[in-house]
């Protein structure tokens, strides 16, 4: 069967259409953070970039970590205007450590701060309102990846594709 002359030329031109209108949304949801999930954010292989933010899931705040980098510090700041609402130490004195992952609470009130210590993975969980120390809980191995899951408990996920559910005490 043959082809209708210039037919390859349309598919083509339309394909491009096609992948650059898709590249153009991501981009633009991707800029309003309506695409996915982002109340989390993890470290494959490291650390969490330093001012990379997890958005609380009801749209009103996010959490990132706050100067001086590596020290354990997390702010939370309100979405409409930046403004600082309340900055804690993640970090049990005796441990630090990069932060590793950072991941709401289905309810946005609870902010989970995930670092390492020693052969562990350390997760302390924090009113997000007053910063107050709520939960810490040590775990064997090293996890990059966390996400609360709808029923309040914590997904974890390490490098060698381990995957941990937690409960960590405030399910929904």
């Amino acid at each position: 069967m043959q082809l209708p002359r210039g037919i390859f030329k349309v598919f083509c031109a339309s394909s491009r259409m096609a992948w650059w209108l898709a590249f153009v949304l991501s981009l633009a949801v991707g800029a309003t953070g309506c695409g996915g999930d982002d109340s989390h954010v993890d470290s494959p292989h490291g650390s969490v970039p330093f001012g990379d933010r997890a958005f609380a899931p009801d749209g009103t705040k996010y959490a990132r970590e706050i100067a001086p980098a590596n020290t354990g510090m997390i702010g939370v700041f309100t979405r409409a205007n930046d403004a600082l609402l309340v900055s804690f130490d993640a970090w049990t004195p005796s441990s630090p450590n990069d932060v590793k992952g950072l991941a709401w609470h289905p309810n946005s009130a609870l902010l989970a701060v995930m670092y390492h210590a020693g052969g562990s993975s350390i997760i302390t969980v924090h009113n997000a309102l007053t910063g107050e120390r709520l939960k810490e809980l040590m775990l064997a191995g090293f996890y990059h990846a966390m996400a609360f899951r709808d029923d309040g408990r914590l997904r974890l996920e390490a490098d060698d594709l381990d995957e941990k559910v937690v409960d960590v005490g405030f399910r929904t």
